[in-house]
């Protein structure tokens, strides 16, 4: 966040530039990017793999006297299919006017700003407040998601209840004190370390098959299909990261 010398910093300035850089780092704001795998968007559904094999049947005669004749050797190809559908409302799109009021609605439920106040000019004692603060917001909000397919690793931002970290420094007064810097300090170190908002994807697998026969004792073949499906809900074995921006 860059200013020109002797510039005058206000609280719409800092709560401007927090909303585009939101903007900016996560895909699931006002629409989803070109291209975003149906991995990362809640209700869609996918195929993880697809496999055929071939099992054989009959022909098991002895061949002794008095024994049955043996089966026909027919063979059938089963094609087995596991699609995944995903059923996580983390994964879902977020408009531009929901993040900004769920930044106002925090940053006023921690006394830092309000609407006569957005215009006028910050103290260095608000800015470190500011930045604390929405470092605890954006910990809480943010999260960096990969899946158990590989299919890359994404920003999200999360609308949904969260908890935030306390902070301790408080906007009265202008001056900082030593103190108070340390305390800063420390509550920004908090706020970024908190990785305990770790997001696993959640999808639902449902497993599929198709066959298809043929008989080796005669020249004609026929060919059939059934299905069938059986699902299980489960939390995917995806490794998912944290990650807070404060490139303010």
């Amino acid at each position: 966040m860059a200013f020109a010398q002797n510039s005058e910093i206000t609280y719409s300035d800092m709560l401007n530039y927090t909303v585009n850089l939101i903007k900016n780092k996560c895909c699931n704001i006002d629409a989803f990017p070109t291209g975003m795998p149906a991995a990362y968007q809640n209700g869609s559904s996918y195929t993880v793999k697809t496999q055929t094999v071939r099992k054989r049947n009959g022909g098991d005669g002895s061949g002794a006297v008095g024994a049955k004749p043996a089966m026909p050797i027919t063979y059938k190809d089963v094609t087995l299919t596991t699609t995944a559908t995903v059923n996580d409302s983390v994964l879902v799109l977020v408009s531009t006017e929901t993040v900004t009021q769920q930044i106002n609605d925090f940053l006023t439920s921690r006394g830092i700003t309000q609407s006569d106040k957005l215009d006028t000019p910050t103290s260095f004692k608000s800015i470190m407040n500011y930045y604390n603060n929405i470092s605890s917001f954006l910990a809480a909000r943010l999260v960096f998601v990969s899946d158990a397919y590989n299919h890359g690793k994404y920003i999200f931002y999360n609308g949904g209840n969260v908890t935030y970290t306390n902070v301790s420094l408080q906007p009265d007064g202008i001056d900082l004190t030593s103190s108070e810097v340390s305390t800063s300090i420390n509550d920004l170190m908090n706020a970024t370390s908190n990785v305990s908002n770790s997001h696993s994807i959640n999808i639902t697998l449902n497993y599929g098959t198709s066959c298809s026969s043929s008989s080796s004792s005669s020249s004609s073949s026929s060919s059939s299909s059934s299905s069938s499906s059986s699902s299980s809900s489960c939390s995917s074995s995806s490794s998912s990261y944290f990650i807070a921006f404060m490139e303010l």
